[in-house]
């Protein structure tokens, strides 16, 4: 029983958060539409005067409560892979960026030395002659 008061009230600190994401994100918006349900009116579930009714309903919105912790769990890791793939990629092709940019500034520095020495070559050429 107290796990459950503690994971309502904390559930209930992050449902403004929850909120938030329902409008920007779609997806955890279907996840967390889930309803809950009150607790049955007496005589509906039997002839136990209705108790069972309502320890089914607590199991159900327990069973929900958990489902929306897990489906926000998956949220998270999900987005923290992306992110994590993301930044992985984005590195790369830095790296890749900045290994072009080192060949060509060497080719460049090549084409440069052998301007000069072909210049340095055709002067000698012409002082033999």
């Amino acid at each position: 029983m107290r796990a459950r008061a503690q994971r309502s009230s904390s559930s209930s600190s992050s449902s403004s958060i929850d909120k938030h994401r329902q409008a920007s994100d779609p997806l955890s918006a279907a996840v967390t539409d889930l309803p809950t349900y009150p607790p049955l009116e007496q005589g509906k579930m039997g002839s136990d005067g209705g108790s069972s009714g309502a320890q089914i309903r607590q199991m159900v919105n327990f069973i929900l409560q958990e489902a929306h912790e897990k489906a926000n769990e998956i949220r998270i890791k999900t987005e923290h892979d992306f992110n994590l793939e993301k930044q992985m990629l984005v590195h790369n092709a830095t790296v890749k960026i900045n290994d072009e940019y080192a060949q060509k500034e060497k080719n460049k520095e090549v084409e440069q030395r052998i301007a000069k020495s072909a210049e340095v070559g055709g002067a000698r050429v012409k002082k033999l002659k």
